[in-house]
């Protein structure tokens, strides 16, 4: 049996449960994402490895996500969603047989790990480009996405969220295992690793490196341009990206605020007691430590303040 269902955890709606499926913890109501779809198995994966081109860019983070299909659309109207330009890989919707009928090359995204992706993203090596960010940050980021979220009913407290984060025992969790797995392929010709953290200390910077791993070449004019599209306001005032929609669906908390939130570097001090900083600066060398990953936690005046583990 690949799938387990986890000990309730009461914080989350009533009907809401987390499955282990495979060492990612994966929530089976909501949106019902289908990780089994992502498997190299049985139909499901057939279907899969006929969805994913040979050089689809794969971004990982909604920045960055928007950056990219500049680059390979540059003109793609905004009149369309992001969930349709930029389908998850495992969602129910759009769906793999919407992902089907997008002409090349593809964009797709998803929360998967590595090992949890089709058979074809190792034999047909597609462009992939992962995003990771600070756990810290990454902790407080999910406790509001998942109080936004109506359907997770989330009544639990930053304290009780950053336990079960701790734990691995959140959505796509646990962080370090799905970190870990992709810090392995780094050095992969087709993978592109960045992070939240670069995208706001030198967001040009990354745009060229992602043009040309992506082997688009872009003159400075549209990096700028790209950028300014890129820049958090812009985001959040363009409907197109900021997920606005959503509310209009009823799948929202309309008291909890917006899915554009914050878009800094540094949140987490203003969440994390001294008690909580020490047990998660922990908790990172126990799982990333002599992995050579590092994490910047605050950027000050455009120095990195990271510390390898």
């Amino acid at each position: 049996k690949t799938s387990v269902m986890l000990p309730k955890d009461e914080n989350y709606a009533p009907n809401l449960y987390l499955y282990n499926y495979r060492g990612l913890r994966v929530p089976r109501d909501g949106h019902q994402v289908a990780a089994q779809g992502a498997d190299a198995q049985g139909e499901a994966g057939r279907r899969l490895r006929r969805v994913l081109p040979r050089r689809p860019a794969r971004p990982g983070s909604r920045r960055l996500c928007t950056s990219s299909q500049r680059t390979w659309t540059s003109g793609l109207s905004a009149a369309r969603n992001l969930e349709q330009r930029f389908p998850f890989l495992e969602y129910c919707y759009p769906g793999v047989s919407s992902i089907e009928k997008l002409p090349n090359a593809r964009l797709i995204k998803s929360h998967l790990p590595h090992s949890l992706l089709p058979e074809s993203v190792h034999t047909e090596n597609p462009k992939i480009i992962y995003v990771i960010r600070n756990p810290k940050d990454v902790c407080v980021s999910l406790y509001h996405f998942t109080k936004l979220i109506k359907e997770t009913g989330y009544e639990g407290t930053f304290t009780d969220f950053f336990e079960s984060f701790i734990k691995g025992n959140v959505a796509y969790g646990p962080i370090w295992k799905h970190y870990l797995e992709w810090w392995e392929h780094r050095n992969d010709p087709n993978v592109l690793v960045v992070s939240y953290e670069e995208l706001h200390k030198d967001v040009c910077n990354v745009i060229q490196r992602i043009a040309l791993f992506l082997e688009r070449p872009l003159r400075d004019d549209e990096v700028n341009a790209i950028a300014e599209h890129c820049r958090f306001t812009s985001m959040a005032a363009n409907n197109a990206v900021n997920y606005e929609h959503w509310k209009k669906l009823g799948f929202v908390n309309l008291a909890e605020g917006d899915f554009m939130r914050k878009g800094i570097v540094g949140d987490w001090k203003n969440y994390f007691t001294p008690e909580m900083n020490a047990m998660m600066d922990e908790w990172i060398k126990d799982k990333f430590g002599g992995t050579g990953m590092s994490f910047v936690y605050e950027l000050r005046d455009e120095v990195t303040d990271g510390e390898e583990v």
